[in-house]
């Protein structure tokens, strides 16, 4: 029975694994998804607690960066990058 749950949790993080390296390929990703991105290096855990709900939560960020993109005129992003 034990080596069974062994087997499939292998396989869980195998699959987690393969999903955030799929998202990382994605070039339409914002910088806050790459950068959370760091949970491939760390545990198991870490990566299911990134794709389950750091993933969602870094979109996010990155959705409300590209609305003030875009709702901010020309000029004030220039005076405000100086």
């Amino acid at each position: 029975m034990c080596q069974f749950t062994a087997c499939a949790e292998e396989e869980d993080e195998d699959e987690d694994r393969a999903e955030a390296q799929r998202i990382l390929a994605d070039p339409e990703i914002g910088p806050c998804v790459r950068g959370a991105a760091q949970a491939l290096a760390g545990t198991a855990t870490h990566l299911r607690q990134f794709l389950t709900v750091g993933l969602a939560r870094q979109r996010g960020d990155d959705y409300w960066v590209k609305l003030a993109q875009i709702v901010t005129p020309p000029s004030l992003g220039e005076t405000a990058s100086r």
